[in-house]
């Protein structure tokens, strides 16, 4: 029996709701437990518009054959580490199925922390940049990050937990410098090369792989075939296990980062284009905040604005949800002593966010005050959920914020009956 798009529409919205139990915006002991939590913020901010572009959306992806429905989750120190995403993926994991790891990058090879899932290493010195990094004459991409080596032989790992399902993967797509000037690739696993290479797949800055076999590790490495190759740039990867119609959710943080190194960033634009997103969400304002009265908030917001408008406009179309960022401490010294404050200036910054949100007809997510407003970290501090300095949360803290934007997008899903 063929079913029609209402019935495909009515099967996932009970799906949805199924879900909903899972990531319930009324969790009363989610509430109990943390009662700072602002209960009225856990909820999706936005016009006409952009509730019905987000439920057209849904729709299409509902009602006809789209190979994977991916959430690219782009921010900061305080996206980087994944903990802040993993409810989300979860979320879409549960609904759609699971279509594979998304965007993968060496994290430790260039010596810095990266998501749950996968780990790297590699037995060569490679040289690493960040976006925020500007003195660094490397360009940055897709991740934010990159590793860069000019020794043909050099090559790196990564592994896939042995316990989840990542580490099916069919497709590999590596970004890279331009092909002209940069090494090929070859991809083994533990013991024999396990992919070839996609030549329908044509890009001057990504090479994609096919993979028939599974492997919890694949090792990539430099292969030069050609006199002018003099280097290798990778700025990131992505994978997917060849499953059509289910979701994918990607991370990509950089520490330090703000609106503006993403939007200096080489090749960003053009190489997130390449992974297709549906649903992206930036999580960024915390390091502008720290900007203190350096902050030019008239150009802030008109960095945002360029940012939302590109993302928009990219080919697949993405709905944009920015969210604002949780309410930092910064240290002030009284007398000998460090102590930490609530800072002010986030305030401002969260304002800014909202307004451009409203501005260019995308969804928001008021983090500052779900979480508990201007002072909140201070409590969070208390029962031992922060760092030292309070700006970032531990494990739990994040996926408890997590969990709030979950129910709400889970609580948005379910209202488009």
């Amino acid at each position: 029996m063929q079913l029609n798009g209402f019935t495909i529409l009515m099967t996932l919205i009970l799906c949805y709701s199924n879900v909903l139990s899972q990531f319930k915006p009324n969790d009363t002991a989610l509430y109990a437990a943390y009662p700072i939590i602002n209960q009225q913020a856990v909820k999706l901010i936005g016009d006409s518009i952009a509730f019905q572009e987000f439920a057209s959306k849904l729709h299409s992806f509902t009602t006809a054959n789209h190979p994977v429905f991916h959430v690219l989750h782009i921010g900061d120190s305080h996206v980087q580490a994944g903990f802040f995403t993993e409810p989300i993926r979860e979320l879409f994991s549960s609904i759609y199925g699971y279509g594979g790891p998304g965007v993968v990058f060496p994290y430790q090879v260039a010596k810095t922390n990266g998501p749950p899932g996968f780990s790297s290493s590699s037995d060569y010195t490679w040289t690493a940049k960040r976006n925020v990094k500007y003195n660094i004459p490397l360009p940055t991409g897709l991740c934010g990050h990159t590793i860069y080596s000019t020794n043909p032989s050099a090559s790196f790992n990564i592994r896939f937990n042995e316990d989840s399902s990542y580490n099916r993967i069919r497709n590999l797509t590596i970004f890279h410098s331009s092909r002209d000037t940069n090494f090929n690739y070859i991809v083994t696993g533990d013991d024999s090369i396990i992919a070839y290479m996609d030549s329908y797949f044509q890009d001057i800055r990504a090479t994609r792989f096919i993979i028939g076999k599974d492997d919890s590790r694949i090792r990539v490495s430099n292969n030069k075939t050609d006199s002018k190759q003099v280097s290798s740039t990778k700025t990131g990867m992505y994978c997917n296990n060849g499953n059509s119609n289910t979701a994918i959710t990607s991370v990509i943080g950089v520490n330090g980062a703000r609106y503006n190194d993403y939007m200096s960033s080489d090749w960003f634009i053009e190489q997130v284009s390449l992974v297709a997103p549906q649903l992206i969400i930036l999580s960024l304002g915390t390091n502008e905040s720290f900007e203190y009265n350096k902050l030019n908030l008239t150009q802030f917001a008109s960095t945002i604005d360029s940012m939302v408008s590109r993302l928009k406009n990219l080919p697949s179309m993405p709905i944009i949800l920015l969210t604002t960022p949780p309410a930092v401490c910064r240290s002030k010294r009284v007398s000998k002593r460090i102590i930490y404050i609530p800072n002010t200036y986030t305030a401002l910054v969260r304002q800014v966010i909202l307004d451009q949100a409203a501005k260019n007809h995308v969804l928001s997510f008021d983090l500052y005050e779900a979480m508990g407003g201007e002072k909140s970290m201070k409590w969070w501090a208390l029962k031992h959920m922060t760092d030292k300095r309070q700006i970032h949360f531990t494990k739990p803290a994040y996926r408890i914020s997590g969990s709030l934007l979950a129910s709400a997008l889970a609580r948005l899903m379910e209202n488009q009956k």
